[in-house]
């Protein structure tokens, strides 16, 4: 312990945060806006007694060791980390009712079943508490909610039992069985979570700490050592956290993925190749579609298909291309273009497009911060909103653009851009609803005996 009386470790997660918040200034990473990587002042010795005889516990030493050296809350994964003030008010409901019972034996444990979790959770199953004074049983009892992941979902800490100190994700609706993190206490975990966001790996398709912690050498020799298919699958959907794949794990998973005995490893393996765009998976189309894995297609025969492969598999990609969304849909759209086949729109002025918009009320303010748009567009602080009445005697138009809309607003000579990314929840509704009034004109494509889906 240095002359401050903050401990070395202390001193080191600061510094992470630090670099934390350097790699992502814009709060980028889901969850960071409402944080912005800023922790509260360190709870006194007093506070945390204060808390535990209230609630007649005892925190686990690392967290409480986390709140007496480094915060009282703050930056922390998803929505960031309560502080003892929140603690104590997540334990009730609004009208000051307890619903969590931490001083209760925890009865929640890793990898539960499905049948499992069912039984727990079903009516009969809670009805009475485990003191037997009635009431209804909540499975979380001697689970501490430590901070939210938005919605329902929390992030909770074991307080006795054998995995005491443990971080827990878990969901209040009962939808599903918890996940246990596996990391065994709660500092590695919040460390690991500081690494990851310096190290720029996204937690987008998985959430962070859903996936085994390494970098992409590591994971690498773990897949080499497992024997498990299970584990293997694990390893493999780590692999989503990284933006790119080296070469060397490229070359490795083809090799590894040619010798796999195992029908659903061997599927996991050739869906993660075709998220990186490794070369060589046009042969493995058929199998991936037969597995239903329509966007990792879609993905090959955009950036590796041939003139050949995009004639042969074009018939196909129209009839999933519904069933689509984000980068799967983006992709469809490219082939489609290459094909010469693509849908077109007539341009829209001012008083036709500001009905259909009237009528989809999503499209009044499209807020970035709302969905996951292409950052290649614009930054996800800006919002945009159109204001008829700011342009009078502007002209509109509005033209595809990488699978969304571009809308293209002139006045007083000049020439204003406006995107609205296929990504967006409203790209669809805006398709839609421009149909519906007519704004839209779709021209009858025909390929095959098949017309273009709405």
């Amino acid at each position: 312990m240095g002359k401050t009386g903050q401990p070395a470790w202390a001193k080191r997660i600061l510094k992470l945060l630090e670099q934390a918040k350097a790699k992502d200034p814009d709060f980028e990473r889901f969850g960071a806006d409402s944080h912005q990587y800023q922790l509260a002042a360190p709870a006194s010795e007093e506070q945390i007694l204060k808390f535990e005889e209230q609630q007649g516990i005892r925190l686990p030493e690392e967290y409480r060791d986390f709140l007496l050296h480094v915060g009282n809350g703050g930056a922390g994964p998803y929505y960031g980390l309560d502080g003892i003030r929140d603690l104590g008010d997540d334990l009730h409901d609004s009208h000051g009712a307890r619903i969590y019972r931490v001083q209760e034996e925890p009865v929640i444990y890793p990898k539960m079943s499905d049948e499992e979790w069912n039984r727990m959770t079903a009516p009969e199953s809670r009805q009475g508490d485990s003191m037997g004074k009635g009431g209804e049983v909540h499975p979380y009892v001697g689970v501490l909610p430590i901070g939210s992941q938005g919605c329902t979902l929390m992030t909770g800490l074991m307080l006795a039992g054998p995995y005491q100190g443990q971080v827990v994700y878990y969901d209040e609706d009962y939808c599903g069985p918890p996940f246990f993190v596996r990391e065994k206490g709660f500092l590695s975990w919040y460390e690991r979570w500081l690494r990851e966001v310096i190290a720029g790996y996204s937690d987008e398709e998985t959430g962070f700490g859903m996936n085994i912690d390494g970098n992409p050498a590591q994971l690498m020799e773990l897949y080499e050592q497992a024997q498990d298919p299970e584990e293997k699958i694990e390893i493999i959907d780590s692999y989503y956290k990284f933006e790119t794949l080296p070469g060397k794990q490229k070359t490795y998973f083809k090799q590894a993925c040619a010798r796999e005995s195992d029908m659903e490893v061997r599927m996991k393996l050739i869906k993660m190749m075709a998220r990186f765009h490794v070369p060589g998976m046009a042969k493995e189309l058929e199998t991936l579609w037969e597995y239903g894995a329509y966007a990792e297609a879609v993905s090959i025969i955009t950036h590796e298909g041939t003139w050949e492969v995009k004639e042969a598999w074009y018939e196909k990609v129209f009839e999933i291309l519904p069933k689509l969304h984000g980068e799967g849909f983006r992709d469809a759209c490219h082939t489609i273009s290459a094909m010469k086949e693509y849908p077109n729109e007539a341009p829209l002025n001012l008083e036709t497009l500001e009905e259909a918009v009237r009528q989809c009320p999503k499209l009044q303010t499209i807020s970035l911060e709302a969905v996951p748009f292409d950052d290649r567009y614009y930054s996800r602080k800006e919002q945009y909103r159109f204001r008829w009445e700011e342009i009078p005697g502007s002209r509109i138009q509005i033209e595809r653009a990488d699978g969304g809309y571009v809308f293209y607003i002139q006045k007083n000579g000049q020439q204003r851009k406006i995107p609205l990314n296929p990504l967006s929840k409203g790209c669809r509704d805006f398709e839609k609803t421009l149909e519906l009034t007519g704004v839209l004109q779709r021209q009858n494509l025909w390929k095959m005996g098949r017309r273009f889906p709405s």
